[in-house]
């Protein structure tokens, strides 16, 4: 697991940040508009609900705050995308990679990125 992805309301993300960092005893760091907290395996990464598009796009929020994506990391992308796609499971593109809707994962966007 590379990471899991938190969409909460823009005027709350300080409060989520620093709630989260109590909770995993993690440092922040700012990637743009995303706050990121490393763990031992993987990470926590918390988005204002106006920057999702940047990370999943299409993706609709039911409510928030959501969790809204889990995120894989493999070898090699392209060939992990062309097995997606074989098995007739629309991705779309991401700036780290590409996802699986919530409708074709079960319920909740499964994102990929390079390892």
């Amino acid at each position: 697991m590379h990471s899991v992805l938190l969409v909460v309301p823009d005027d709350e993300i300080d409060d989520h940040e620093e709630r989260y960092a109590r909770i995993l005893d993690a440092d922040v760091w700012i990637d743009g508009p995303k706050r990121v907290l490393p763990l031992r395996h993987g990470r926590v990464e918390i988005v204002p609900r106006s920057s999702l598009g940047d990370f999943l796009p299409g993706h609709a929020v039911p409510s928030l705050p959501l969790l809204a994506a889990h995120t894989v990391a493999v070898r090699d992308l392209t060939a992990a995308r062309a097995l997606v796609e074989r098995n007739m499971i629309a991705t779309r593109t991401t700036p780290g990679g590409f996802y699986v809707t919530a409708e074709d994962a079960c319920g909740v966007p499964l994102a990929f990125t390079q390892n």
